[in-house]
């Protein structure tokens, strides 16, 4: 069941505001009208947490929590978009989260457009759409959000990226002979970070294959049969299991007659040690340490 109604302990979590701070705007200055449980546990509507994302964006500005009281929703509501300059990062995140939990196609256009006129696709993706989707997964960990919230909005950010991969293949002019094959782990759904790698990677000069999905090691042979010059990316958040196990599998499959690297990158590559990966795999935990390695790889 998607939610539309939500528990101070989700609006904590949704605006980073503590819930006794909550609890002391809303008795202080009738900021909230939660209805209550018939044990008397508060409950807030869609309203209400898109209300408190504005508070709380002109609270961290330095607006007076007085102040901001005194004004309706809808005042608060322009003068959330009046002042976003100063904050424009939180200002879009809060937006994107309001797209999300309305379901709003429109308010998620208009607010990806006002990125797009402040900033290059690559800062809108590191600077608000990788902090978004960090939060929304651990929002979504925590069950504070439903799976259909994190998919609804990583699934129209997918449609962009691949709307501005699309133009790079257009615009493209090759640096490299080196071809970059990426690819997903079997069982690895999260596919949004290997777009944006192959977005990278054709801006950077080098030429792409973008296997996606449920890509078995063994099949990484046939394009080793193909092209020599070859580099491979792939991008793990919940799978392998064993990540150790895996590059170990990978080397001894994709490898067993010629080194090829290994660019591993995602929220999974946290739980390995790098010490003990040989010099092949490359480990990257940093979006420059991957936008390095593609300047390298141009330059071969």
């Amino acid at each position: 069941m998607v939610k539309t109604e939500f528990s101070i302990k989700d609006l904590e979590n949704l605006s980073g505001v503590k819930a006794h701070t909550i609890r002391i705007w809303e008795k202080r200055y009738d900021l909230f009208c939660p209805e209550r449980t018939e044990t008397n546990i508060r409950k807030y509507n869609l309203d209400s947490l898109k209300k408190l994302l504005n508070v709380t964006q002109l609270y961290n500005q330095g607006h007076k929590i007085s102040k901001i009281a005194s004004l309706s929703d809808l005042e608060i509501s322009k003068l959330s978009k009046d002042t976003s300059t100063e904050s424009l990062d939180a200002y879009l995140i809060n937006k994107f989260k309001t797209a999300m939990f309305s379901f709003d196609n429109e308010l998620f256009e208009k607010t990806f457009a006002e990125m797009e006129e402040r900033y290059s696709f690559k800062q809108s993706f590191e600077e608000v759409l990788i902090p978004l989707l960090l939060e929304l997964g651990q929002l979504w960990l925590i069950g504070t959000i439903h799976p259909v919230h994190e998919r609804y909005i990583s699934e129209l950010i997918r449609l962009k990226t691949c709307k501005h991969i699309d133009t790079s293949l257009q615009r493209f002019k090759k640096k490299s002979n080196v071809m970059a094959v990426l690819f997903l782990p079997q069982n690895e759904s999260h596919e949004l970070g290997l777009l944006y790698a192959q977005y990278l990677t054709i801006n950077a000069g080098l030429q792409t294959l973008y296997l996606g999905g449920d890509i078995p090691l063994k099949g990484l042979t046939h394009i080793t049969k193909q092209h020599s010059d070859v580099v491979f990316m792939t991008y793990v958040t919940t799978e392998p299991s064993s990540l150790d196990q895996y590059l170990d599998e990978f080397n001894k499959t994709v490898c067993a007659e010629k080194k090829y690297n290994l660019l591993c990158f995602g929220s999974k590559t946290n739980e390995i040690n790098q010490d003990n990966v040989t010099s092949n795999i490359n480990i990257i935990t940093q979006i420059q340490d991957f936008n390095n390695h593609l300047i390298q790889l141009a330059d071969a």
